[in-house]
């Protein structure tokens, strides 16, 4: 569900393009629909007095720190995803969604105060179209998608170096082709 990791996949080899394109852009209108439900739900002052959801910058965040941020909580996540759901070595199906889920809150609590921690362009995007908060849209963007290519490239060029032949684009799980 997070176009980031989508990207890291994709610049890894581990989908092909079609499928990285498709996937991206069913994430975009999900976090849209998923914005908009929000606003319809929530009553107007409170969603007005939470931004609407929309990731925003802390006070004494500059926009550059704030890109910093969100590769770092990025290649976190990333990095997680590789080392437990796509490495054929790591746990897949035992504990995957709990490691992933534990960065996720440790990237939360760490550093949700300073940038949100979005640390997915979609997260950032739909609850923006629907408030029309467009304030430093470049730091969910820009940060997320470099913090999941470098983690993307780190982890397959140095972990996955000796899999990339036999595993290339197979399910770690059962061995089937992704397609």
């Amino acid at each position: 569900m997070n176009p980031a990791v989508t990207i890291g996949l994709w610049v890894a080899g581990k989908i092909p393009s079609q499928r990285a394109v498709i996937l991206i852009g069913a994430q975009f209108l999900g976090a849209v629909a998923g914005a908009y439900l929000l606003k319809y739900l929530v009553p107007t002052a409170v969603y007005d007095a939470g931004g609407g959801g929309t990731p925003a910058l802390a006070q004494d965040i500059a926009s550059g720190k704030g890109i910093v941020i969100e590769a770092t909580t990025t290649f976190f996540l990333v990095f997680a995803v590789f080392g437990t759901a796509v490495d054929p070595r790591g746990p897949w199906s035992k504990t995957a969604g709990l490691t992933i889920g534990l960065v996720i809150a440790f990237d939360i609590m760490a550093f949700g105060p300073y940038t949100g921690a979005a640390m997915n362009p979609a997260r950032w995007f739909g609850p923006a179209l629907a408030s029309g908060s467009w304030a430093n849209w470049f730091v969910w963007i820009i940060g997320p998608i470099a913090g999941a290519i470098i983690a993307a490239v780190l982890y397959a060029t140095v972990f996955l170096k000796d899999q990339r032949a036999s595993h290339a684009l197979t399910h770690p799980m059962d061995g089937a082709p992704v397609s």
